[in-house]
């Protein structure tokens, strides 16, 4: 990832965080769309968010994250992945 996707990144999660209380009202399990510092929309499955944010952004970055109260821990060990968490 170069580094201005892992600026994206760190801008995009970051403005996520500070939105996740309030979107957890009303949008909890739902998956949220975000580039940059704005909420493009919420979506019901991971695809259609993808679908979404690929068709409008192309190659560009952007997030898609799940509305949870707390990030699943993922861990990859020795090339197997093995989820972990809520």
């Amino acid at each position: 990832m170069s580094a201005d996707g892992l600026e994206s990144l760190r801008v995009e999660t970051a403005f996520f965080d500070s939105m996740r209380a309030e979107w957890l009202r009303d949008h909890g399990g739902e998956w949220a769309l975000v580039r940059g510092r704005e909420l493009v929309g919420f979506y019901p499955s991971l695809q259609e968010a993808y679908i979404h944010g690929r068709d409008r952004f192309g190659t560009d970055p952007f997030l898609v994250k799940r509305v949870m109260p707390s990030d699943p821990v993922e861990i990859v060990h020795r090339g197997s992945w093995v989820k972990r968490g809520p």
